[in-house]
């Protein structure tokens, strides 16, 4: 089975190879932070997820606790 997603994985994968290759230890350093951002996002797409995503009256939540947020914070 050869799907574009595996073909697209496969030409990912051919370039951070050759980037590292060819950079040495900035190689490294760019894959490196390169993880680091996508365990980033992938905390806060789970964060999201956990909190409500798309459900309906998520959003509306979401902004009524940043309002009493922003409420405390001027009151304090």
């Amino acid at each position: 089975m050869n799907s574009n997603l595996e073909t697209f994985f496969g030409v990912l994968f051919q370039l951070l190879r050759y980037l590292r290759d060819q950079l040495g230890w900035l190689g490294w350093l760019i894959l490196g932070l390169f993880l680091l951002v996508c365990m980033l996002i992938a905390v806060i797409v789970l964060r999201w997820i956990l909190r409500g995503g798309f459900r309906p009256g998520a959003s509306h939540r979401f902004f009524a606790e940043q309002q009493e947020i922003e409420y405390w914070l001027k009151n304090r």
